[in-house]
Formats: structure tokens, sequence, C-alpha cells
């Protein structure tokens, strides 16, 4: 099995997802997102004068803190840790995987551009939309961040051009940054193939991207 089948293969509707390892992936920060959101909605319900600033910046970290969740889950976060990566260079990344909808990403980038300037006072409202706008990223990407296997293996057994096809192992090598892909992962299939991808492969991207979308309907 090349590559491209591999592709081909994940993105057939009769694949499916045949059992899974017993670990997860951990994404964890000390401080998790959901509690500067619950930060940022006590700042509000508060009477200092300062309260919506206060928000904003809970905010803010509850946005940055979920980013880097899901980089942690794309095997992404220690290089852009040890480069710098700015707000928009993560989401770039993060979106190349298809994990956020459209709208909700044009909604952070337009809320989050609105909230740059560093000593204006923001308006009451945009902190409230924007405080809006971040949990609904967070709720919307939790499914990914707080349940994602190291280990799933697929099978197709529908008539169709893959049904003598050995099933395929994928396997998050969270350490190390890889993707690794076994074929034929069983006892049936001696002759087992193995491929590794890493961050800077181009097909990482794309396994993966396949991978989130078969979890995501399942």
């Amino acid at each position: 099995m090349t590559v491209p089948d591999i592709l081909e293969y994940l993105d057939h509707v009769e694949t499916k997802r045949k059992g899974w390892g017993s670990n997860f992936i951990d994404t964890s920060f000390e401080t998790m997102p959901s509690e500067y959101i619950g930060f940022a909605e006590d700042d509000l319900d508060s009477f200092l004068k300062h309260n919506y600033i206060n928000a904003l910046s809970n905010a803010k970290r509850a946005l940055d803190c979920q980013a880097d969740r899901l980089l942690k889950l794309l095997g992404f976060y220690k290089q852009s840790q040890d480069k710098f990566w700015g707000f928009p260079r993560k989401l770039e990344k993060i979106q190349s995987c298809e994990i956020i909808a459209p709208r909700v990403l044009n909604k952070i980038n337009k809320a989050r551009n609105l909230m740059e300037h560093q000593y204006a006072k923001p308006k009451n409202d945009e902190v409230e939309d924007f405080l809006d706008i971040v949990s609904l990223f967070v709720a919307s990407t939790d499914q990914y961040t707080t349940s994602f296997r190291t280990e799933i293996h697929y099978d197709n057994e529908g008539d169709n051009k893959f049904r003598d096809y050995p099933p395929l192992n994928i396997t998050i090598d969270q350490e190390n940054c890889k993707l690794v892909v076994y074929v034929g992962s069983n006892l049936k299939y001696p002759n087992m193939m193995t491929y590794e991808f890493e961050t800077n492969d181009t097909n990482y991207i794309e396994i993966f991207k396949r991978h989130l979308k078969k979890i995501r309907f399942m």
C-alpha cells in the first residue's frame, strides 16, 4: 500500500474505526481554558473599575491555552515554543488540519484584531462578545483535546476496491512528534509495513487531517 493508497483508504466512506488503544494524548496544562473562562466571567460580574480589562486578559489566556492544547495534539507544540510562534501562526497550523469551522475561525480573527490595542480601554460589549467567541472555540474543539487516543485501528469491510486491503493502525508518537502508520497490523498480515511521518513532511498533515475527520464523525 502506497501513501496515496493510505490517503484514499482513509477518505473512503466505508473505512471504519475498529478499535483503539488505551492511552489518551496529554494536552493538559496546570491552568486550563475552562478555568480562564470562569475567571473572565467572574471578572465581568465584579464591581472593580477595571473588570472588563481583567475579563479580556483572561479570555485571551483561554484562547491561547486552547490553541496550545491543539498544537500538543497535532505534534507542533514544541516547535511553536522553540520558534516563538505568534497566535496567527498557531491558528494557521491548527486550521491546516481543518479542526476549526471557517465561521468560528473568522469570528476569532475578527474579534482578536479588535482586542489587540494594548492600552485602549475595551468596550464592554466587545469584551462580552469576545468571551462568547472564545467559549465557542473551546467548546467546539474540546472533543479533540479531552479524549483523543494515541492509537486508532481502521478497517474497510465494504464491497469496494479496499475490501482485500489490510487494516491500518495509526499511532501518534507525541514524544518524537511523529505519526506512525502500520499497514497490516495483525497476525493475518505477517508482512506488516510501517510508515513514519514527521511534522515537516507534507503527508503528516494530510494523514492527520483525515484521521481527525474520521474520529469527528464516529
